[in-house]
């Protein structure tokens, strides 16, 4: 896993050396077997500015093509022609007061009675002259075309809105004659949803409006889901988007998809309903993102599909394939991403999607999909300026030549001892992370001696299509004098790819890992997949490689890799180095493990900032509360200035099991970093007084004479299980910790054992467990009805291991903290202004509302996380078969 690889050329003894062209590479293509699609250039011929949509014109006569900057361009049906002429060009519009011209067209859809009124609609932004948001700056207006050309002295405005930042972006009449219009939530990627949009429906922003256009102004359909209710714009079809980029109707179902641009962790699609709310900013997806806001009139509904940014980052969304062509995807969503240029498509199961398959792996930035007149897919090229389709490939089979040993690389001249080819670079940062005690040895490889700089002055990573094909970086782990693996992030002309090489007994030589990971001599090497969880588009891919960590920038310069004139940066330090200023290690330590998720972009679920150049304030850390939960610490925040006691992000670094940090990579506790932070938390602020909490006690262990420290740690480890016993789990020897189920034994085992329902039902009422308090046949019961459940066997296991991936919102959490210190969390029974009633396991709980501190609802379910930690394999299939009987 490449939580931290790269990158610093090792200091360069003597005359200053040129670059050694590499040309014993053999990493090229791929082990796994190619895609089923590819696609095909059309209008070949022609190229465009910046293209962000095709749109197809009445009868497919003609097709569309819009150019970001404004103009739209109309193109005959043959797909060879080199013909294209000018259909509208928005210079010649008076856009008004404030406004100083358009500045990007986004959308274009043709009435459905085109032939008899000749109207058309174009969704365009305008330009204000302050730069600063206008709010009538996006616009959708109605045109009348003459010829084959927009008429602009036709122009009716249907609607305005707030120009600032995702602003809009597409027009489509849906299978009842109505046009739909997607809004943004119109300001700034991050924060997150700044003008706090997301759930008012009060303003048309984050929403699917929908608008009836035949008559001769645009006006509210009565059956609109929000006609007539008070406070709530009458437009509004369905809401809760952060910047919905494309949509679509299903020719034959009429459904309406959406692909809707995340922000921190997920892309996602969402089947939308008539006065669906889809959750942002209080969910981004299936995660939450801003708990505490305020939410809209209906209930928050889940995406259809959701994926992790470390598959993609920029979801465009498609169609429901109806053409015949591409066999076997028949009445699938096929869809995009813009960052990783890969396709997808999934099958429709109910109102949701199936799991995704990758069809295609494309060199373009994917902005836009059309349909052709038989229902073939289309795809817009907006870096490259093409048209392109989507088509099958031939049947084709791995890549045999792909090394299956590390000594066939060609990274090196002697594998045994690591000593690189002519050409390869040895490389060292200047923070390593923490990898279970494991040192690291770095690499760089690129092919010849053409490409580019690999950083630009500005410190910001090329794109794929600037590097050269095959470049690589390569790291061996090494521990206790044992080479453990060698990991390589490889580019294939198209997309950077993550590989590992275990280490054989002898020491002489690295075998292929499959990509599902493995397991060796007890270490264990990560699936590919997970690799890419911090190895993303968003982060660069070589996440050290920056002037940050890099120790010697001269040697890098002087071969070509660096520009010259590379601005400096605050560097880095060894966070090991006690010679170093402690609040320099300890930022330097937050950068090198935690920084790439801990960061806008980066994926982690926390919005913190941990890049160590991050003033404190801005960091968005220190005196900030958790909002993935506190571990029952006494008033937590993510870092207590000057209470290590009351860090949550200091607890996670501590404990074992669920929760710890890091979450990848890392399967034992850093004990010197661990207090490296403790010593910085404390130094944040007035020195906190020492308490009694299972977190104290373990903090304070190093300081304790050796027999006090043996009596907390039997204390410790007789604790039930639970975060607190996690935070002592590492005193106790390997062999006798349990197995964790969700981290350490994969569902299918689980799902391929038969159990027994009878033992199942004693396990269940186990006091171990304790799932019957909650899951009681009584109306009061805290939990669902087990035997309500219509759930498979595989989504009820699911749903034991992550208990917190779905949540229903009548099982929904809230957690209060009273005036005299209570802090009590249960279901939200109700509400006036006198009491709050909470139901919990016990029962139900009046809080009179003058004895309230504060609240906040539960990011996670009050189904406890890793409830079959305990229990063995065996025992597991016996708790599902026991559940699943009571379906």
């Amino acid at each position: 896993m490449f939580l931290s690889l790269l990158l610093a050329l090792s200091p360069v003894e003597g005359p200053a050396q040129e670059r050694v062209p590499w040309t014993t590479s053999r990493l090229t293509g791929s082990p796994e077997p190619p895609p089923p699609c590819r696609v095909e250039r059309i209008w070949p011929a022609l190229t465009f500015q910046k293209p962000v949509h095709l749109v197809p014109g009445p009868g497919h006569a003609r097709y569309y093509a819009i150019e970001e900057t404004g103009k739209i361009w109309s193109l005959p049906r043959d797909a060879g022609s080199a013909e294209r002429t000018l259909f509208f060009d928005p210079q010649g519009i008076q856009v008004g007061e404030g406004l100083k011209n358009v500045q990007s067209t986004y959308a274009l859809a043709f009435d459905p009675d085109f032939a008899k009124n000749r109207a058309c609609y174009v969704m365009y932004i305008c330009r204000s002259v302050k730069k600063e948001p206008h709010p009538k700056g996006s616009r959708v207006s109605r045109f009348r075309v003459k010829d084959d050309a927009i008429d602009l002295a036709s122009e009716e405005i249907l609607l305005e809105w707030l120009y600032g930042g995702h602003n809009g972006c597409d027009l489509q009449f849906g299978n009842d004659g109505m046009l739909y219009v997607s809004l943004g939530d119109g300001d700034r990627p991050s924060p997150p949803d700044p003008l706090d949009t997301g759930q008012d429906v009060s303003d048309l922003l984050s929403s699917i409006l929908r608008l009836d256009v035949r008559g001769k102004a645009a006006v509210v359909p009565p059956d609109n889901p929000f006609v007539g209710k008070a406070g709530v714009r009458p437009e509004i079809w369905c809401y809760g988007f952060r910047n919905p980029w494309r949509m679509s109707f299903d020719r034959k179902t009429g459904e309406l998809w959406i692909g809707d641009v995340g922000w921190e962790r997920w892309e996602l699609i969402f089947n939308a309903k008539k006065g669906g709310n889809y959750g942002w900013s209080v969910m981004e997806g299936p995660s939450p993102c801003r708990p505490d806001s305020r939410r809209g009139p209906t209930p928050i509904l889940p995406p259809a599909h959701a994926i992790p940014h470390p598959e993609a980052a920029s979801i465009t969304g498609g169609f429901v394939y109806r053409g015949k062509k591409l066999k076997g995807f028949e009445g699938q969503y096929v869809y995009g991403d813009w960052e990783s240029r890969r396709v997808w498509a999934n099958p429709i199961v109910g109102g949701g999607l199936g799991d995704r398959r990758e069809i295609a792996r494309t060199p373009l930035r994917i902005v836009a999909f059309a349909e052709d007149v038989d229902g073939e897919l289309l795809l817009v090229d907006h870096e490259g300026g093409g048209l392109w389709k989507l088509v099958a490939a031939e049947l084709g089979t791995s890549n045999a030549a792909f090394p299956k040993k590390l000594s066939e690389t060609g990274l090196f001249r002697s594998t045994s001892d690591q000593a690189p080819a002519a050409g390869v670079v040895e490389l060292a940062i200047a923070a390593p992370r923490w990898a279970d005690g494991a040192e690291g040895r770095r690499w760089l490889a690129v092919p010849g001696t053409g490409g580019p700089t690999l950083i630009d002055k500005n410190n910001q990573w090329p794109r794929e299509s600037e590097w050269p094909k095959d470049s690589v970086f390569a790291k061996t782990l090494t521990r206790g004098g044992r080479k453990l693996e060698t990991q390589v992030l490889h580019f294939d002309g198209l997309l950077w790819n993550a590989y590992a090489y275990a280490w054989s007994a002898d020491q002489k030589d690295a075998t292929l890992v499959g990509p599902a990971g493995a397991e060796v001599d007890g270490w264990k090497i990560l699936p590919r997949a997970a690799c890419l969880t911090c190895h993303n588009p968003w982060q660069g891919y070589a996440l050290s490689f920056n002037a940050a960590q890099l120790k010697d920038l001269d040697g890098l310069k002087r071969m070509g890799f660096l520009p010259k004139t590379l601005k400096a940066a605050a560097p880095l330090a060894d966070p090991r180095d006690a010679a170093q200023p402690l609040d320099l290690r300890a930022r330097s330590y937050l950068a090198a493990n935690c920084a790439h998720c801990h960061r806008f972009g980066g994926g982690g679920a926390a919005n913190i900032d941990l890049r160590h150049d991050q003033p404190l304030d801005k960091m968005q850390a220190v005196n900030a509360r958790p909002t993935l939960g506190g571990f029952d610490l006494p008033d937590p925040y993510v870092i207590a200035a000057g209470d290590p006691g009351r860090s949550t992000l200091l607890f996670r670094l501590s404990k074992l099991g669920p929760g710890h940090m890091p979450h990848l990579g890392s399967d034992e506790i850093d004990v010197q970093g661990l207090e490296l932070l403790r010593q910085w938390i404390a130094s944040l602020g007035p020195k906190a007084e020492r308490t009694s909490t299972p977190f104290d006690v373990a903090l304070s262990l190093p300081e304790l004479p050796e027999s006090a420290r043996a009596e907390a740690i039997r204390k410790g480890l007789a604790l039930p299980p639970g975060p607190s016993r996690d935070l002592f789990e590492r005193f106790e020897p390997k062999e006798k910790r349990r197995k964790r189920l969700g981290l350490t034994i994969a569902p299918a085992e689980i799902l391929a054992l038969k159990g027994d329902a009878e033992r199942g039902r004693a396990v269940f009422e186990s006091a171990g467990l304790q799932c019957a308090i909650c899951h009681k046949k009584e109306a009061d019961a805290l939990g669902a009805p087990l035997a309500n459940l219509k759930l498979t066997r595989a989504e009820i296991l699911d749903s034991i291991l992550d208990p917190s991936k779905k949540i229903d919102p009548k099982f929904g959490g809230l957690r209060v903290q009273t005036k005299d210190g209570q802090v009590l969390s249960g279901v939200l029974v109700s509400r006036d202004d006198k009491e709050v009633v909470l139901r919990d396991a016990k029962g139900p709980t009046r809080i009179p509302v003058a004895t309230i501190e504060r609240e906040a609802p539960l990011t996670r379910s009050l189904m406890p996380d890793n409830l079959l930690q305990n229990l063995t394999l065996p025992e597991a299939a016996d708790l599902l078969e026991y559940v699943s009987s009571l379906r």
